[in-house]
């Protein structure tokens, strides 16, 4: 523990194999670094070389393929769904910093691309504790790749069918006390259309480039410092066909820009003080041109803005690590939707956190940890979130669970949203004093490891309330009708979270299962878009030297959507088919080089309007990478 408290997790994740995985340090769990065994909440990670190993080139195409997790592509981009909450519940996080630019609730993950990523680690419910607002459902936290001590350099090459290319290279250099790391990337695909009887696309062409930049400094041995810039830009173009026949040409500029420093001192063998500042920037300018009229024409600027920053200490004392720190931030908007055309917002949050060790290692042993967190914000008061978590480890089986709360606060669009339509004779206005969703959340999950095989079963309930929806606002007789966002809404979202993997040599199976009842308390129905079963399973195997291939399968039960379809005024349950989805992928790796190809959605499902999947898309493409020691050595 004092090792993981004397640095910050920068170790290759190649260096650990799959039976090493509990000794993987992560720093979600606690906010503080910690092996994953050790956690008191249950953590997945992805490493570096799993994210390799499955291709994807995007944040949602990574997630898609893990058990208990819901991913979706809409209207807003790829959302993710954890615990059967909405994607506005779970948090993401890029090495500790909030995401800007969500639409109708949702970050869009597909803008969020591989080449930076050295890890993922996802906590499943709760941590508005260590977090506050919006991780109500769970965190996905993305931790970036650092500089390694060495010169080293790659490039890596994909493209398919579909318009599809993505190019992205890296190279940094490690010296004694500072090291940098450069990595950019660039990635376009067409649209695509699952209805080819009207003009509408399904998914918009893209074209994004990005750029980051890493420092890390040591001046002494008790001391680092850190700094990371990014700046995204991701431009969009598709067709919308609205119900009135008329057809509009949608261009879209995404731009993302962010910067952090930050660093930890650890003045004594038992104690550690960490700090962040950090700022984000995230413009997005639509227009929608309707063919053959300008009547429908519109564009939109909107322009979001944050700044935060972070104090903590860690103190060992006997068994016991205290855990004791303040957040700040501050979040302004622009936006012509908005009344006066612009919000912002301030809040501040105390916290505190205890990680009590005990028993032996010889013997039960674990870690109990109660938590407390106590956010005030200038839009509506103050929000305390308790948690106590704990987990027992004896021999190969380890048992975990958890009480906490959670919240979201009202967003922008629901405190300010000004938007008329008067010829369809309606009114949505935001409400200021909406009041935060909340919830309380029980965790238990049971892991068992040991050998080449282990296995994991997680229960979960989440009571949620104040949830926020439109509903009518009180008006004068004759004027237009008036909506707007009100805390109306209660639902409960249970569930199972299983998952087996077994290693013989020269194989890895895995095969995960989730169960996920959702409902709607008020309507007395299951939540929409919910998928009730989904089971997940994959296949790798070392074939030859060098030769390696993985399959993936998943499939999913229909999940129900409420469309008036008949226009009576009443909404009737229309579930999508079930899907099933297989992929495919070889890979050959001679010295330096690696060259792979494989095939997505092999079966080309899909489903054009409530649940839409890429099309059957085949790829190729080549991985090369190098690397030498900074003291001359290879």
């Amino acid at each position: 523990l004092l090792s993981a408290l004397a640095a910050e997790p920068t170790q290759d994740p190649d260096a650990f194999d799959e039976d090493d995985i509990s000794e993987v340090v992560v720093v979600s769990a606690t906010r503080s670094p910690s092996a994953l065994g050790d956690a008191p909440v249950a953590v997945e990670v992805i490493t570096r070389a799993e994210i390799e190993a499955t291709g994807s080139e995007s944040l949602g195409e990574l997630l898609e393929e893990q058990p208990g997790l819901q991913i979706d592509d809409t209207v807003s981009g790829t959302a993710i769904r954890m615990q059967g909450m909405d994607p506005e519940h779970t948090l993401i996080l890029v090495d500790g910093q909030r995401v800007l630019g969500q639409k109708d609730g949702t970050i869009d993950l597909s803008r969020f691309t591989m080449e930076n990523i050295e890890r993922i680690e996802i906590v499943k419910g709760p941590s508005s504790s260590l977090y506050g607002s919006d991780a109500m459902g769970g965190v996905v936290h993305i931790i970036t790749r650092r500089p390694a001590d060495a010169v080293e350099g790659g490039v890596h090459l994909r493209a398919g069918t579909l318009g599809r290319i993505d190019l992205s290279g890296d190279v940094g250099y490690g010296g004694p006390v500072f090291k940098h790391q450069i990595t950019s990337g660039w990635h376009q695909a067409d649209a695509w259309d699952l209805d080819p009887s009207d003009e509408a696309t399904t998914a918009s062409a893209y074209e994004q480039g990005d750029v980051s930049y890493a420092l890390t400094a040591k001046p002494a041995a008790d001391v680092e410092v850190t700094f990371d810039a990014s700046y995204l830009q991701r431009r969009m173009a598709g067709v919308n066909q609205a119900l009135t026949g008329a057809t509009f040409d949608n261009l879209a500029l995404v731009e993302d820009a962010r910067a952090a420093v930050g660093g930890w001192w650890t003045p004594s063998a038992s104690s550690k003080l960490s700090w962040r500042m950090s700022g984000s920037i995230y413009r997005a300018q639509q227009l929608n041109d309707q063919r053959g009229s300008a009547v429908g024409d519109n564009f939109a600027d909107e322009r979001e803005q944050l700044g935060e920053g972070s104090l903590q200490l860690d103190q060992i004392v006997g068994d016991h690590t205290l855990s004791v720190g303040v957040d700040g931030l501050h979040q302004d908007i622009t936006s012509q939707r908005l009344v006066d055309g612009k919000g912002a917002r301030l809040r501040g949050a105390v916290f505190a956190q205890d990680l009590w060790r005990v028993g032996g290692e010889d013997r039960l042993h674990g870690t109990i940890s109660p938590g407390f967190r106590v956010d005030v914000d200038s839009q509506f008061g103050v929000a305390p979130t308790p948690r106590i978590a704990t987990a027992l480890v004896k021999d190969a089986t380890t048992v975990r669970l958890s009480v906490g709360t959670g919240f979201r606060a009202p967003n922008f669009r629901e405190l300010y949203l000004d938007f008329e339509n008067p010829g369809a004779g309606y009114v949505i206005a935001g409400t200021p004093d909406l009041r935060p969703e909340r919830s309380t959340n029980l965790n238990a999950s049971v892991a068992w490891a040991k050998d080449h095989a282990d296995t994991s079963f997680q229960l979960y309930r989440n009571d949620i309330s104040n949830l926020i929806n439109i509903g009518t606002i009180d008006q004068e007789a004759g004027s237009d009708l008036l909506f707007g966002y009100v805390n109306i809404d209660r639902a409960v979202t249970q569930g199972l979270d299983a998952q087996i993997r077994w290693r013989p040599d020269p194989f890895v199976l895995e095969v995960g299962y989730a169960y996920t009842d959702a409902r709607d308390k008020a309507r007395g129905r299951r939540l929409e878009g919910r998928v009730p079963h989904r089971l997940t399973g994959s296949a790798k195997a070392r074939l030859a030297r060098g030769l390696s291939a993985r399959t993936q399968v998943g499939i999913a039960s229909p999940r129900p959507f409420y469309v008036d379809a008949n226009g009576d005024g009443i909404e009737e349950n229309t579930p999508t088919p079930s899907r099933v989805t297989l992929d495919a992928r070889a890979v050959y790796k001679t010295g330096a080089m690696e060259l792979f190809a494989g095939i997505d959605n092999i079966f080309g499902v899909g489903q054009q309007t409530l649940a839409p999947t890429i099309p059957r898309f085949v790829y190729a493409g080549l991985n090369l990478r190098g690397r030498a020691d900074t003291d001359g050595g290879s």
